[in-house]
């Protein structure tokens, strides 16, 4: 968390980790619950005064989280997450998000002291036979890590099950970090939809913590067909 300053918690916390026994063998489920809160002391071990409240409440299993609540507001600045992610066989999420001023290094050490994110995110979906959508009605982030700026803007609705008529004009998102560019566009009409993803990141390598070099670019196209995606085009 750098030189200078040390992170202090100061509160209540209870976890629970269950495993399968007998023949079925791995993690089962498991549980995590705070209620305190996070501060910061200097270099001459003087804490941080003030309300700085930390709630996280957690649990799931291998293939499902369930955020109930990550909730921060004082030394790195504030951030407040709920949602829920099921990565089974009927993939599926939903996850409300506010950022003011967070700084991530508080919670990975692999983050440094100048960065920083502000925006809201909003998005729920799911991806199985009985429904196939994508909703993303807010994007909005702005942000500095390791020294690049990262932007994200727009609003997405695909939903195979309803036709193109039936939605709301809400159909581009595009995510941006160190030029590398990202959009992800639903070209609606009358009779149908068709989903676009164009990609161009000449600079994989700025990308910190996945190791990636070179450059990627290309465009990928799947139109509705049957209530399925098939591919269109690709370069």
């Amino acid at each position: 968390v750098g030189s200078m300053q040390r992170v202090n918690l100061n509160g209540k916390s209870a976890i629970a980790v269950l495993f399968h026994s007998g023949e079925q063998q791995g993690l089962k489920s498991y549980a995590v619950n705070y209620a305190g809160n996070l501060a910061v002391a200097d270099q001459t071990h003087h804490i941080q005064t003030g309300s700085n409240p930390l709630h996280i409440k957690i649990s799931g299993t291998p293939d499902f989280l369930n955020i109930a609540q990550l909730y921060h507001n004082g030394a790195a600045g504030q951030i407040d997450v709920k949602g829920k992610v099921n990565l089974g066989q009927q993939l599926g999420w939903s996850i409300d998000a506010v950022l003011n001023s967070f700084k991530p290094k508080y919670f990975n050490g692999l983050f440094n002291d100048q960065d920083i994110i502000n925006g809201k995110i909003q998005t729920k979906g799911e991806w199985s036979n009985r429904a196939k959508y994508i909703s993303i009605p807010q994007l909005n982030i702005k942000g500095l890590i390791q020294g690049k700026t990262l932007l994200g803007h727009g609003n997405l609705n695909l939903d195979l099950n309803r036709s193109a008529a039936q939605l709301s004009n809400q159909n581009k998102v595009v995510l941006s970090y160190a030029n590398n560019i990202v959009e992800l566009t639903n070209q609606l009409n009358a009779s149908q939809q068709s989903l676009e993803l164009r990609v161009k990141a000449d600079n994989l390598g700025e990308i910190p913590f996945i190791g990636l070099r070179g450059k990627v670019r290309g465009v990928l196209s799947a139109g509705l067909k049957n209530n399925h995606l098939a591919l269109t085009h690709l370069t």
